[in-house]
């Protein structure tokens, strides 16, 4: 819908381009997100022992897997579901969206801003 996106953080523009391109400069950052049918209790540890696997958030149903490299999570998330005996209700890759970009440009210094 526009074609650029201005970000301010205390009173100054930190940002200034098209969404696309901001999005660009977190792309290494990609949410695997995935559902189970059953029990999900002490699933969030086995998911964060999945090699490539940066970190783990449980949100609802569902496990938010963040990784650098989704192409390498995929398939050993679906083998440790198979090893599990569990069911994948849903699974989905997901880029960086906007709000991301917002939160790490806005991040104090340390806390994922350089």
């Amino acid at each position: 819908m526009c074609d650029r996106v201005a970000i301010i953080n205390e009173g100054r523009i930190v940002a200034n381009d098209a969404p696309e391109k901001l999005k660009s400069l977190i792309l290494g950052v990609h949410t695997v997100e995935v559902s189970f049918d059953g029990g999900s209790e002490g699933r969030a540890s086995d998911l964060e022992a999945i090699p490539g696997c940066d970190a783990v958030v449980k949100q609802g149903d569902k496990f938010k897997l963040y990784t650098q490299e989704p192409a390498e999570v995929l398939p050993r998330l679906v083998g440790y579901a198979e090893e599990c005996a569990l069911k994948v209700v849903s699974l989905n890759t997901l880029e960086p969206r906007l709000e991301d970009v917002f939160l790490k440009m806005t991040a104090p210094v340390g806390e994922g801003r350089e």
